[in-house]
């Protein structure tokens, strides 16, 4: 489990960076990650970093790797 972990945390730093996936530009900010957007960029210095959406993301990419690896285990 710990690796599903491990690889949840990667994947969700990752697309949040993969063009027309992860990156939105609206106006004055651009917006990483995907499915919620996390970490905003302000025209200027300003960055802001948003944990319930980084928190959602890891935990959706957990979900999703835990039933893969279910059923891998399954076809066994």
């Amino acid at each position: 489990m710990k690796k599903i972990y491990i690889l949840s945390f990667v994947i969700t730093i990752i697309v949040a960076f993969i063009p027309k996936i992860g990156i939105m530009k609206d106006g004055d900010y651009t917006s990483f990650g995907f499915p919620t957007q996390w970490l905003k960029f302000y025209k200027g210095d300003f960055i802001t970093f948003g944990w319930i959406g980084f928190l959602l993301n890891f935990f959706i990419f957990t979900l999703v790797l835990y039933l893969i690896s279910k059923l891998l285990k399954k076809k066994k």
